[in-house]
């Protein structure tokens, strides 16, 4: 039913058609949703029905559509949301329909030898999956410097898919391969030198990010340290910090809260050996910045049929509960099972995905 209602929603807005494909930022919207109708029994109505909004000025297409998201789940399930429940779902909205829109820039790896390139893209291939796109020159012993230059130019006009191609080198002489591309195709091309596999998966995965354009990946990647693998990107976690956390909340420090919280969700998932991905840090980060400063007010969440669902999934919580230690140790708080229910829900749907 909420699926339905939600989908019925996004038909009338032709901007968020690319959304009804997006299956995990549509389980993310409807995660909060549902946890909002599990909590009516025990929320504080005459408080939150004193806040007044304040997205319907920052993103007011974003704010109609999650009023009228809203409206037909309260007609529906006999509710009248809190203002701040639209602000949250005006947000995420707004992050959410620019992940849909995406268009990534493309990456081509040349480096000296005779496989070298091929392997790493071939290793990127093999162990990250989502949508970009990546190719290989090996550059070996057998191939002339401007042989190489007539390949790279129709490698990446192959590659391009309108944003422009980042080239990932090794060294001299293939440093200046993007200013030659661009001038003989007029394809957007920068170079990044010193390219290692570390490097290389960085890279791609904060090619997926919506946030970055080929100016932001060229210039982030110079004298930025290799991140691991399921490392979320700082950019993009910067934009739905200041874009939604700092308009949902009250009073936290939202940059330590973030900053805390993303030690904690990398630790969970390589512990519950899950990819990182933009939508679980979405999920997760809003969430739980919301979470914590609602625990420091004394306003904790009831979790319905808690002890049913705690021995169901034991496990994960203990997993969860363990992570955020650090963040309660940081907030001087104690995170409650219900709380840790609540998170749960987001990583069950990645397991059960899985399986």
């Amino acid at each position: 039913m909420l699926c339905r209602l939600l989908l019925e929603n996004f038909k009338k807005e032709k901007k968020y058609k690319l959304l009804k494909n997006e299956y995990q930022l549509l389980y993310g919207i409807l995660l909060h949703i549902t946890n909002y109708l599990k909590r009516i029994p025990y929320s504080q109505k005459s408080q939150e029905m004193n806040e007044t909004s304040i997205t319907d000025k920052i993103y007011p297409e974003e704010y109609s559509l999650a009023n009228d998201i809203y409206t037909s789940f309260g007609q529906t399930y006999s509710f009248s949301p809190s203002p701040r429940e639209i602000d949250f779902l005006a947000s995420y909205l707004a992050i959410a329909n620019q992940w849909a829109k995406r268009t990534t820039v493309s990456i081509l790896v040349i480096c000296h030898g005779s496989s070298i390139a091929t392997q790493l893209v071939n290793y990127v291939k093999s162990s990250i999956k989502g949508n970009y796109s990546i190719d290989a020159i090996n550059y070996d012993e057998n191939m002339q410097l401007n042989d190489c230059l007539e390949l790279a130019c129709l490698k990446v006009s192959t590659l391009n898919k309108g944003v422009g191609v980042l080239i990932a080198c090794d060294m001299e002489p293939l440093t200046s391969i993007g200013d030659h591309v661009f001038r003989q195709t007029g394809i957007p091309s920068r170079t990044i030198s010193n390219v290692t596999l570390s490097s290389l998966i960085t890279l791609v995965q904060q090619s997926m990010s919506a946030i970055n354009d080929i100016d932001s990946l060229a210039s982030g990647m110079k004298d930025i340290e290799p991140q691991p693998s399921n490392s979320p990107k700082n950019s993009f976690i910067e934009q739905i910090r200041t874009r939604i956390i700092d308009k949902t909340v009250s009073f936290i420090n939202t940059q330590k809260a973030v900053d805390v919280l993303q030690t904690c969700l990398n630790n969970t998932l390589h512990e519950l050996s899950i990819p990182y991905s933009d939508a679980i840090a979405v999920k997760y980060i809003c969430h739980c910045t919301n979470m914590l400063e609602r625990i420091i007010k004394n306003e904790c969440w009831e979790y319905p049929k808690i002890k049913h669902f705690y021995e169901e999934n034991t496990y994960l919580i203990h997993v969860i509960e363990h992570n955020l230690e650090y963040a309660g140790n940081s907030f001087s708080i104690k995170i409650p099972v219900t709380e840790l229910a609540y998170v749960s829900e987001i990583f069950l749907f990645e397991i059960k995905g899985e399986n």
